[in-house]
C-alpha cells in the first residue's frame, strides 16, 4: 500500500509540474544576442553558452620505470599441408566459390519502386489529394493547438533607422514598417498578448547604420503541448496505418490476377 500510495504522489507531482509555465527570453542589443529557458527558478542559457568552469590541473606523477624488453622466440617455419600435393600450389585453391544469384527480376522490379508510385497505384491521383489534404489539416489543427497555447508576456522592438543619405534612411524606414507592422498582424490573431507590444520605429536622418533593440518573453504550459502532439500524432500514425493497409490489399489482388 505505501509503494502504491509514493507511486501515485509520484506521478501527481510530474502532472502538475506539466501546468507550470516555460519561459523563453530573447534580447536583442544589434551586437549580443541572449537567448535563455526559465522554468520555476531554474535558467537553461542557449545563447551564449555558460562558461565551463577551469578545470585544475592534474599533479604531476613520477615517471615509471622502464621495462626490460622480455626475450622473443624465433618464428618456426610453417608445416607442409598433408593432403596437397608438392606440385600443387595453395595458390591455386579457390577460397570461395561463386555465389548464385538467387533474386529474381519480379523481386528487384519491386525493390526499385519507390513509395510515392506505390501509393499512386494504389489510390490513383484523387485519392492522393485526399491523403494530402488530410494530412495539411493534421498539421494546420496541431499548429494552431499550438499556438493557441503560447502567451506573449512581453514584447519591446525599438529600432533607429539610418542611411547613407535622406534617400536611403527613407527607404530603409519603409521597409521597416512593411515588414513589422503586417507580420504583428498576423501573430497577434494566432497568439495570445497580455500587454500591448511596444514597438517604435523611427528615421534618424543623422545615422549611416540602424539601430536595434529587442526584448521579448514567451511563456507556455508544457501540458497543452503534450496532449496536443499526442491526440494529432495518433491521427497521422492512424492515416499512415489506412495507407499501408490499401498498398498490401492493391498487392494481393495484384498478384492474384497475375
Amino acid at each position: 500500500m505505501k509503494v502504491l500510495m509514493i507511486i501515485l504522489i509520484i506521478v501527481a507531482v510530474l502532472v502538475l509540474s506539466l501546468f507550470l509555465p516555460v519561459h523563453v527570453m530573447l534580447q536583442y542589443d544589434g551586437k549580443s544576442t541572449k537567448l535563455w529557458l526559465r522554468y520555476l527558478f531554474i535558467k537553461f542559457y542557449i545563447i551564449p553558452k555558460k562558461p565551463k568552469k577551469p578545470q585544475k590541473p592534474k599533479k604531476s606523477r613520477k615517471p615509471k620505470k622502464p621495462k626490460k624488453p622480455k626475450k622473443t622466440k624465433t618464428p618456426t617455419k610453417p608445416e607442409k599441408p598433408e593432403n596437397i600435393p608438392e606440385n600443387q600450389s595453395t595458390k591455386n585453391i579457390p577460397e570461395n566459390s561463386p555465389k548464385t544469384d538467387t533474386t529474381s527480376p519480379n523481386s528487384t522490379e519491386e525493390k526499385s519502386e519507390s513509395r510515392v508510385v506505390k501509393i499512386f497505384k494504389a489510390h490513383g491521383l484523387s485519392g492522393v489529394i485526399d491523403i494530402l489534404e488530410e494530412l495539411i489539416d493534421i498539421v494546420k489543427k496541431f499548429l494552431g493547438s499550438v499556438l493557441k497555447h503560447i502567451i506573449v508576456r512581453k514584447m519591446i522592438l525599438k529600432v533607429k533607422v539610418g542611411g547613407e543619405d535622406a534617400y536611403h534612411t527613407a527607404m530603409n524606414f519603409g521597409y521597416f514598417c512593411s515588414g513589422v507592422y503586417p507580420v504583428l498582424g498576423v501573430l497577434s490573431a494566432l497568439i495570445t498578448f497580455r500587454k500591448i507590444p511596444d514597438i517604435d520605429i523611427k528615421a534618424d536622418f543623422d545615422r549611416k547604420k540602424s539601430d536595434i533593440f529587442m526584448d521579448l518573453q514567451i511563456s507556455s504550459r508544457p501540458f497543452f503541448l503534450l496532449a496536443s502532439l499526442i491526440i494529432y500524432g495518433i491521427k497521422a500514425v492512424r492515416l499512415y496505418l489506412n495507407i499501408t493497409r490499401t498498398d498490401e490489399n492493391t498487392n494481393e489482388n495484384s498478384k492474384d490476377g497475375a
